[in-house]
């Protein structure tokens, strides 16, 4: 029953997973490269509000400047109807180069997130990372099955080429398949909002008292937060003088006067959105990085798979013998089972009902796992078996 929830997945799904595989082995190197290239972050080194002077020096109109989870400090302005993005310098908060980033990152990410295909790509994601876990469980059961116990899973794997790469691609690539197959479920469950991701979840708002605002760098709230700690810092809007500025920690998001730089609000994070970036984490390798590289090289197993996978189901497909006048179960008075791993045991099995068809028995063969709960005219049953791997 296994190889039967193994193959098909697997031969329904290969080409899909295969591609999520390969998008996302690609994506698995960003995070390093990410953060080689982006300057350090030290604690201590500078506040908030002194990276906000120094970038408001520079740019009139500030969006927002948000901390990556490489630790890239971008900070987003306009200029007129232009809008713009540059990557800032986190000892001194001056500008060091535009933020640009890879059109072709950004093609493999939508081609790994939906296939370029919206909605039902994003479906057929979801269902190709379900696919993984089903096919990451039961190949795990079947090599352990195969080797003899869970305790012999490091064992010599024994067979034909073919299997033994496929086998020992498993071994190698298990853990991190089986995260990121799992990961992959459960963003996409959050993405079609079957699952909350905690985004939703509703934050308390407060106006500021208007009036002349003061520097940024002034402001007693944004002093007190260490560059290290801040993950976005969302500036008032400047038209509006009650706009406050929303500042957003690992701790939760607090809202500041922009005029007398106190705090008005603090909403700490859900439950729900830490559980999110925690798996989001798991999954990309986001601040990770060498998690990141970790699954990747785990992904690219998967090409192994579906080429050793498909060429093992075709050889045993291929191999399995024709039989001429197999009687249905219902009306055989000889029934012969046969569990066999390479089809071997099938060329017995062939032999012993063309026997016994000749001798004038009524004669069903069938696989052991397609035993049938009854067999109401059978006088006899014969199983043919052999063992397989260590015995």
């Amino acid at each position: 029953m296994l190889r039967q929830i193994h193959s098909l997945p697997g031969l329904i799904a290969a080409l899909l997973v295969a591609v999520l595989a390969l998008t996302g082995a690609v994506l698995s190197v960003q995070p390093a490269l990410e953060r080689l290239a982006a300057p350090s972050v030290v604690t201590g080194t500078i506040s908030v509000a002194a990276l906000a002077e120094a970038a408001r020096a520079q740019h009139a109109e500030i969006d927002k400047i948000v901390k990556t989870a490489s630790g890239s400090l971008v900070v987003s302005y306009f200029e007129g109807d232009k809008a713009g993005a540059d990557l800032l310098d986190p000892a001194t908060g001056r500008v060091v180069g535009p933020h640009t980033p890879s059109a072709t990152i950004r093609f493999i990410t939508n081609l790994h997130r939906s296939l370029l295909l919206g909605t039902a790509g994003r479906v057929a994601v979801g269902l190709g990372a379900l696919a993984m876990v089903v096919l990451t469980v039961t190949g795990a059961m079947m090599l352990a099955t195969r080797q003899g116990g869970w305790s012999a899973l490091l064992k010599p794997i024994r067979g034909n080429a073919r299997q033994r790469w496929h086998a020992q691609a498993g071994r190698l690539a298990i853990v991190g398949l089986l995260l990121t197959a799992m990961t992959g479920c459960f963003l996409s469950l959050t993405s079609f909002e079957l699952i909350p991701d905690g985004s939703a979840d509703p934050v308390a708002t407060s106006s500021g008292i208007g009036g002349e605002r003061a520097s940024v760098g002034s402001l007693a709230a944004l002093q007190a937060v260490d560059l290290a700690d801040l993950r976005e810092l969302a500036f008032p809007y400047a038209a509006d003088p009650t706009d406050t500025y929303r500042l957003t920690t690992a701790a939760g998001v607090t809202q500041i006067d922009a005029a007398t730089g106190q705090a008005l609000s603090f909403q700490p994070h859900s439950t729900a959105r830490q559980l999110y970036e925690m798996i989001y984490v798991l999954h990309t390798g986001q601040g990770l990085w060498p998690l990141g590289l970790l699954l990747g090289l785990s992904a690219r197993a998967v090409p192994v798979f579906a080429v050793t996978g498909a060429m093992i189901w075709w050889q045993r497909r291929r191999s399995l013998p024709r039989i001429t006048d197999n009687r249905p179960a219902s009306a055989a008075d000889t029934i012969i089972l046969v569990g066999s791993e390479g089809n071997s045991t099938w060329g017995f099995a062939r032999t012993l009902h063309a026997a016994l068809t000749q001798a004038g028995h009524k004669v069903h063969a069938a696989p052991m796992n397609a035993l049938a709960p009854a067999y109401p005219k059978a006088a006899r049953m014969l199983i043919l078996t052999a063992t397989y791997g260590d015995g």
